[in-house]
């Protein structure tokens, strides 16, 4: 979960195509000095893994219980680098997945068909601000993921037959298949699903002036904080990385009921995301349910 070695500014520069350094200059309406621009400088074989970690929580009067937890490896690498964006390659290495609440069965089933998905591999596409465009291969990757499930849910109520007086495997199936078909229906939903994806390439393309201040986005009020680190560019262990980006929204969703949605993304300096987390909180002072994903970088090498 935490090693990198960050690419020199004069190589990034370099690497890069004259094509994403006019994008780079049209991203800099605001002086370099008063502002953050988070900017792909990607390059051809770059690699990282990330370590993601996901908890849903429920509160009441002061007492938390973990509803699920899990926790993922994965590694993403350019394949390609083209003035007109980059073609990316996200490769799943681990998933280990535990849901106390869903009974010991229902979450074995659950554990054993997320890692099932060991080595599913997703390549997707972005602009040369490293802004997310598209998936490639959803078709393919659908067609992988349901055959492993058959063959997973196959599996268990072969060593299982008392499963059998549960539910039938071709219920069990449909259901599976059901739940998937939120994911992998469409490119659309798969990208909604895919929150490492969302995560780590969010914010991309945008530009935060330096500070903590308010704003509006689509009606709503946002609370911002952009700040800059002091990185050392030869130093992967380094506290923080070369900027900041932290953004708050908070919403009534009743008379006594509200929503809380944080968003804080650490970047190196050729943007590549060191650190993300989400925090998504809904209910009141008294109950709440509570949705954390933290995702840190593991190793690095280009």
């Amino acid at each position: 979960m935490k090693h990198i070695i960050l690419l020199l500014m004069a190589l990034l520069a370099a690497a890069v195509s004259q094509a994403q350094d006019a994008a780079k200059a049209a991203t800099d309406t605001v002086a370099a000095d008063s502002a953050v621009n988070v900017v792909a400088w990607f390059t051809k074989t770059d690699t990282i893994v990330y370590t993601q970690k996901d908890q849903q929580l429920h509160i009441a009067q002061g007492d938390t219980a973990v509803m699920s937890s899990a926790e993922r490896r994965y590694r993403i690498a350019v394949l390609d680098s083209t003035s007109k964006g980059y073609r990316l390659e996200f490769v799943l290495l681990g998933f280990a997945y535990n849901r106390p609440a869903a009974g010991k069965i229902q979450s074995e089933i659950l554990d054993e068909m997320m890692k099932s998905m060991q080595g599913l591999r997703v390549i997707f596409t972005t602009d040369e601000l490293g802004r997310v465009r598209d998936i490639e291969n959803l078709k393919d990757v659908r067609t992988q993921v349901y055959a492993k499930c058959d063959s997973m849910i196959s599996a268990i109520y072969a060593a299982n037959p008392a499963l059998y007086a549960k539910r039938s495997k071709p219920d069990m199936m449909k259901d599976i298949h059901r739940q998937l078909d939120t994911t992998y229906g469409s490119k659309q939903r798969f990208l909604e699903q895919m929150d490492a994806l969302t995560l780590l390439f969010g914010n991309h393309g945008r530009s935060f002036n330096l500070g903590r201040y308010e704003e509006e986005e689509n009606g709503t009020s946002v609370i911002v904080n952009a700040s800059q680190g002091k990185a050392d560019a030869d130093d992967e262990s380094a506290s923080a990385g070369d900027y900041q980006v932290f953004t708050q929204v908070t919403e009534p969703t009743s008379a006594t009921d509200s929503q809380q949605v944080i968003i804080y993304t650490d970047y190196f300096p050729d943007g590549w995301p060191r650190y993300a987390y989400f925090c998504n909180q809904t209910g009141s002072d008294a109950v709440s349910s509570v949705n954390i994903v933290e995702i840190e970088w593991e190793s690095r090498m280009w």
